[in-house]
């Protein structure tokens, strides 16, 4: 995937990512009472995090893993860190949906290292 997204797929709004968390979601990531949304484990998606880093070195695309979704945020892993409230626009890829592409706007509310890389919170940001 390019870091420049092509002339038709704009940010996606709410309603589209509803709908997209409802057709991926798997069980429950963990339990619905340690969260205002409930989480959900996603299989075989391909992402591409672009964004600015502090340094002004930039922009850089960093492939990720999704690995969990919800109503308005998700979880990636990385191999390299990204800054608390730094801006992204993600571009996915869902194997799953035959292939269907997808851009969200969000920024990093957490940055952990974990084993294999960086587990990232992202709280989503929709248009409009």
């Amino acid at each position: 995937m390019s870091s420049n997204p092509p002339a038709d797929l704009s940010p996606a709004t709410r309603e589209k990512w509803l709908k997209l968390v409802e057709a991926v979601r798997s069980p429950e990531a963990e339990p619905s009472w340690r969260r205002r949304n409930q989480r959900y484990a996603v299989d075989a998606t391909q992402v591409n995090v672009l964004f600015s880093p502090p340094d002004g070195h930039g922009p850089v695309v960093l492939p990720a893993s999704l690995l969990e979704v919800s109503a308005d945020g998700m979880m990636i892993r990385t191999h390299k860190a990204i800054p608390n409230e730094t801006e992204l626009a993600l571009r996915m890829m869902f194997f799953g949906l035959d292939g269907l592409e997808l851009i969200v706007l969000g920024h990093v509310v957490h940055c952990t290292e974990t084993v294999g890389g960086y587990k990232i919170g992202i709280a989503l940001d929709f248009p409009g």
